[in-house]
């Protein structure tokens, strides 16, 4: 399980990310992140457009 550091460098890397027109503001505003993009899937914490895992292991080459 990633954590709140590897979501927000997954979404600053994202060339898909799109955050959530619902998004409360929140500690996060201003940031990008997985955790308010609109294409993550909160309830099985996983990218439904499959950038999550492509993202990071372009950050691992680093």
């Amino acid at each position: 399980m990633a954590n709140r550091q590897e979501f927000m460098a997954v979404g600053e890397n994202c060339p898909d990310f799109d955050q959530e027109s619902n998004f409360v503001e929140s500690s996060l505003q201003g940031a990008k992140s997985c955790e308010i993009c609109s294409h993550w899937d909160h309830s099985s914490n996983k990218c439904k457009i499959d950038m999550y895992d492509k993202v990071v292991e372009g950050l691992d080459q680093t």
